[in-house]
């Protein structure tokens, strides 16, 4: 998918005067703010930022200030199991459909079992 933002000119000169690309700016911006809420899991913002191992998403979150300490090994077990997760499934669709599995069909689905096992931990409606 592409989106597309409306800058006004003077915006943008000021913005890309120290050669930085907006682009990229934007969406690790984007990237960032939906980490930060809980919309995206590791593995989708691997997808989305383009970074091929965990170490580099690892420093890019340092670098934003998103990883303060080091994470537990709960946390890394967590990683390692939506990593392997993630792997079989798109290794399964990749067998089914002979298609490369779409980063959005992911993240709809991430979205959907997170809410789902969040409607779970609420209990019954009063």
């Amino acid at each position: 998918m592409n989106v597309t933002i409306q800058i006004p000119d003077e915006v943008a000169i000021a913005l890309a005067a120290n050669g930085a690309d907006l682009s990229r700016r934007a969406l690790e911006a984007f990237a960032l703010e939906e980490f930060r809420k809980g919309h995206l899991a590791e593995p989708a913002m691997r997808s989305l930022l383009g970074f091929a191992t965990r170490d580099q998403l690892e420093e890019f979150l340092k670098a934003h200030v998103v990883l303060e300490e080091s994470p537990t090994l709960q946390d890394i077990e967590q990683n390692q199991a939506a990593d392997r997760r993630f792997e079989k499934e798109s290794g399964l669709w990749v067998l089914r459909t002979g298609r490369p599995i779409d980063a959005t069909m992911v993240d709809r689905t991430l979205m959907a079992a997170r809410d789902e096992r969040d409607l779970v931990n609420l209990g019954p409606l009063p």
